[in-house]
């Protein structure tokens, strides 16, 4: 048994560093006398099927160790009983995840368990996705977690609303949701520009361009497989594509005239950074399993690498101007204070949940969205022949942006991501602290 107490981090995700990390920080600034300890659930308790292979922690235990500091222990746990143990034996106070969902067998077999015996459960959020959680398993879920967070309140009063108009029952219930901002975004505060440019090796005379690459919209290879395929093959472009895509959409869009591919998107990306001077920073993930032609497309090609401090975020503050295809990025590109152009190369009724685009309808789209905000981020719909000649002539003529409208920056950032300021981790463990029966110690 421990002689020390602990907050325990499950961390079944390598990727999940990118939060976990700006909470352990904040835990060890803060030197309450709480171990740091994270447990990744490994084989047979994870699943590495599909794209979990990409990211399943317990595959990448090398790097996890080594984003860790040395003083916090890394736990793996390869059955439900073994997670419960290590709770027992390092005598954890909280369990911190990031959202509201898990496996069945981590929540009747750990947390179910532990939670009967005073070790309390408390939620990171991300990008919204704990709101669709509520919307897709109930709001029920929320029962399970004793301190469950996402980033603003206007978007906890959106979802009350959405609830009630759709007419489910104990949507009031969304009030257990306590804003605290974006952790991840915490890592931004001991940036230093030069120092990122020459980590990169990107000089600092030239504009620099982060271009974050297509998902693999997984939820199109339901609505449209077909689409879902042709959009990324490299000899399927033009006047053939928009013929596909009219002959499988007309009944059901009848506006939309012409799809671009993603070869022809990322030869007008091109022409616009040629244009310009600027250096075209591709950043990808694992499971994108991006066409050959997107790096060759790209001056620099780069993968995950490190989740503390994250890549993503150390390339946008190294950037001038960020560009994402369909891309949540847009979240820490408006944090970090970068102008931003957004392309959205379907309808999004394909690839959106029906009750969730409601909220992304004003939260991403509408203005001020994070996809959508005059002086900061720009839309461009490249599924019309109308939006990509649009996008084509914003490629040849535009100027490059010459930075963001602080105001609008700020605003947006408050409406989307709650705060503007470095203590999101300070705000997360104040709730957990109080949770466990101690006194937080920054507000």
């Amino acid at each position: 048994m421990s002689a020390r107490e602990s907050i325990v981090y499950y961390c079944p995700r390598v990727n999940w560093l990118k939060l976990l990390g700006p909470v352990i920080a904040e835990q060890a600034r803060r030197a309450s006398g709480l171990a740091a300890v994270v447990v990744v659930p490994v084989a047979p308790l994870a699943d590495y099927a599909g794209k979990n292979r990409t990211i399943a922690a317990g595959l990448f235990l090398d790097q996890v160790r080594a984003e860790l500091p040395d003083e916090v222990e890394l736990v793996r746990a390869d059955s439900a009983a073994a997670c419960l143990e290590a709770l027992a034996v390092r005598r954890a106070r909280a369990v911190v995840s990031v959202g509201l969902s898990l496996p069945p067998e981590i929540r009747t077999g750990v947390q179910a368990p532990s939670r009967a015996r005073g070790v309390r459960w408390c939620s990171l959020g991300y990008i919204y996705e704990e709101l669709l959680q509520v919307a897709l398993e109930g709001v029920q879920v929320l029962d399970d977690w004793d301190v469950p967070t996402t980033f603003t309140q206007t978007a906890v009063d959106r979802l009350a609303e959405l609830l009630a108009e759709h007419g489910v029952a104990g949507g009031e219930r969304v009030a257990a949701f306590r804003p605290i901002g974006f952790v991840e975004c915490d890592q931004v505060a001991g940036f230093d520009r030069k120092a990122l440019r020459a980590k990169y090796g990107l000089p600092e005379d030239r504009r620099v361009i982060c271009f974050a690459t297509s998902p693999p919209f997984p939820s199109l290879r339901a609505a449209s497989p077909a689409m879902r395929w042709l959009f990324r093959q490299p000899w399927y472009r033009g006047r053939a594509m928009t013929g596909a895509a009219a002959a499988l959409w007309r009944g059901r869009w009848p506006d939309v005239d012409a799809v671009a591919g993603y070869r022809d998107i990322l030869a007008e990306l091109r022409r616009f950074a040629d244009r310009h001077g600027a250096i075209l920073v591709g950043k990808t993930r694992g499971k994108h399993e991006d066409p050959g032609y997107v790096g060759r497309a790209m001056d620099r090609f780069l993968g995950d690498g490190a989740f503390h401090p994250f890549r993503t975020l150390e390339l946008l503050h190294a950037a001038d101007f960020y560009v994402g295809m369909y891309s949540s990025t847009a979240f820490e590109a408006a944090f970090v204070g970068r102008p931003m152009l957004t392309i959205v190369p379907f309808p999004p009724e394909l690839v959106e949940h029906p009750f969730f685009f409601q909220l992304k309808r004003d939260f991403f789209f509408g203005a001020p969205g994070i996809w959508n905000t005059p002086g900061v981020s720009e839309l461009a719909h490249t599924w019309s022949r109308r939006g990509f000649a649009a996008f084509a002539e914003w490629a040849r003529r535009a100027p490059f942006p010459a930075g963001v409208d602080a105001a609008a920056r700020s605003a947006l950032v408050e409406r989307t991501l709650g705060f503007d300021d470095f203590k999101a981790s300070a705000r997360f463990l104040d709730l957990v602290e109080g949770a466990i029966g101690r006194e937080g110690r920054a507000r």
